[in-house]
């Protein structure tokens, strides 16, 4: 019998931003603005306690590989996808069935191949304007409104990612921890969303739940992540029971195959 991989898509909610350990970061600094060394150990912490790895856990998943990257588009998901594991992917299903989860991020991010980077365009940072490059205006000037023409561009991911999923027999589902997911419900169907309702997002923690929100960011923290983790679990049990199906896992494994957006936005920047 195969051995069970989990694979995550999405945006720093996946990659794990917010599990900081203050011994390490005492004055609370982001962790873009980390010297190397901190941060690669801060980043070694969010890959190892956010919620892909707890929800793999929980599965029983042998293995997780996390493709979370800070910033980074719905398109960038799709993109590190193919770049990083569709040339895996023979070997991969030797050994394992996949299972993948991606958690979509906000529909008004975007970004551009060029020849040794996928650059990330974040023009709307919750809800409100986060303009820094010409681009990122003449986006947002040449949308009417900001709600359906980002959802179209979603909805156009994820059935193009169906159809390539399907073809790799890999079994996916889609989340969102953003409130322009629930557009997609107005406009597309699919028993591949984690739950039948844009009720099951996982917004971003309000400051009466202070105890799971990090103290350096607006980001879950360990427990904000164990949280998510358990709601996501309880909808696969629900909806998708053959994500949980599987013995308890002696040897449990996990590698994060993203890129730093400390600096440029490098696939391979070094962290030395």
């Amino acid at each position: 019998m195969k051995k069970k991989l989990l694979i995550t898509l999405g945006c720093s909610c996946t990659e794990g931003v917010g599990c900081y350990d203050l011994n390490i970061n005492p004055d609370k600094i982001t962790y873009l603005k980390l010297p190397p060394k901190e941060l690669r150990l801060t980043t070694n912490r969010f890959h190892e306690l956010g919620w892909p790895n707890r929800v793999g856990k929980k599965i029983n998943a042998h293995k997780v590989i996390n493709l979370g990257v800070g910033g980074s588009s719905n398109s960038a998901h799709l993109k590190l996808f193919v770049d990083k594991i569709v040339p895996q992917l023979p070997k991969l299903q030797e050994e394992y069935e996949i299972f993948l989860i991606w958690m979509m991020t906000d529909s008004s991010r975007f970004s551009l191949y060029t020849k040794q980077e996928i650059l990330l365009f974040n023009p709307v940072a919750v809800g409100l304007l986060n303009i820094h490059l010409p681009m990122e205006k003449a986006y947002l000037e040449t949308m009417d409104e900001m709600k359906i023409g980002p959802a179209r561009e979603d909805i156009f991911y994820i059935k193009m990612s169906e159809a390539m999923f399907s073809h790799y027999n890999i079994k996916p589902v889609y989340t969102s921890w953003c409130v322009s997911f629930e557009t997609l419900y107005d406009y597309y169907q699919t028993d591949s969303y984690l739950m039948p309702s844009p009720h099951h997002l996982m917004p971003y923690l309000t400051t009466e739940d202070a105890r799971y929100i990090s103290k350096v960011c607006d980001h879950p923290n360990e427990e904000g992540y164990e949280l998510w983790a358990n709601k996501i679990v309880q909808a696969l049990e629900i909806h998708h029971p053959e994500f949980v199906k599987g013995d308890k896992v002696e040897q449990f494994s996990s590698e994060w195959l993203g890129w730093t957006s400390y600096g440029a936005y490098r696939i391979n920047q070094p962290l030395l």
